[in-house]
């Protein structure tokens, strides 16, 4: 469990998509990468502290979202960014292009995690 007062954030997977570990990863490091270009392009100052606390520590909680109400559940009731797979017409997709792939939140401490991310439907992975 991450201390309480170091800003987290988290990373869901969609479970729903059966990806290899190295898919989640490349995955999870391109949701990360679309959280720090979408706070810049939309200028999102209540986030820029937020994020850069973040990178102070980097604490990452990854989770799975088991079924596909788990994942609609986690997209609406937390704040982030969807990633959704666009393999550049490399043909290196594992059937997940245009496909939701990951979510990852915007900074928060812990204890105002919405309860979601706690749900045993959507597990550490």
């Amino acid at each position: 469990m991450p201390a309480p007062d170091i800003p987290a954030v988290y990373l869901v997977v969609n479970g729903t998509l059966d990806m290899s570990p190295g898919k989640i990863a490349a995955q999870s490091f391109q949701a990360c990468e679309r959280m720090f270009e979408e706070q810049h392009a939309e200028g999102r100052d209540d986030v820029r502290d937020r994020i850069a606390e973040w990178r102070r520590f980097t604490t990452t909680i990854v989770r799975v979202a088991k079924t596909s109400t788990m994942w609609e559940r986690v997209k609406a009731e937390v704040e982030g960014v969807i990633m959704v797979d666009d393999d550049g017409g490399l043909g290196t997709t594992e059937g997940t292009a245009g496909l939701e792939t990951c979510f990852v939140s915007w900074p928060m401490l812990p204890p105002d995690a919405p309860k979601i991310l706690s749900n045993s439907k959507v597990p550490l992975l």
